[in-house]
């Protein structure tokens, strides 16, 4: 999504006062598409079982905030990290966790219905 922003031209005699106004409506432009973007992300705390989290989440991409007190984890190191789930079915999804501590992605892919195990990338 990209805001409409106006041109400001170079010369041809603008005056400052015009292009200063130009200025400030472009950025309230990109100011308002920021908002609309923060608006339409739901970050979903993960405060118990990942996995019986996302099976509630139903199709769609989730950004997922790991808390101390999330469970069914690869390992510690994915306490307090982001995540993403994402589902193209209910039979079909991916759970994609980054970790700050050790630099390392966990992955846990499910297919025809059954989640098949973590797998550490890096």
């Amino acid at each position: 999504m990209q805001p409409p922003l106006k041109r400001l031209s170079t010369g041809t005699g603008q005056q400052e006062g015009q292009r200063m106004q130009d200025v400030d409506e472009n950025f309230g432009r990109v100011e308002q598409a920021i908002d609309t973007l923060n608006a339409n992300v739901s970050l979903y705390a993960v405060t118990g079982n990942i996995l019986d989290l996302v099976e509630s989440l139903g199709v769609g991409i989730r950004v997922l905030n790991v808390t101390g007190s999330a469970t069914g984890l690869p390992s510690a190191y994915y306490n307090y990290t982001p995540g993403l789930y994402l589902a193209r079915s209910a039979d079909d999804a991916a759970i994609v966790l980054f970790s700050y501590s050790s630099g390392q992605i966990a992955t846990n892919v499910k297919r025809s219905g059954t989640w098949i195990g973590w797998a550490i990338i890096g």
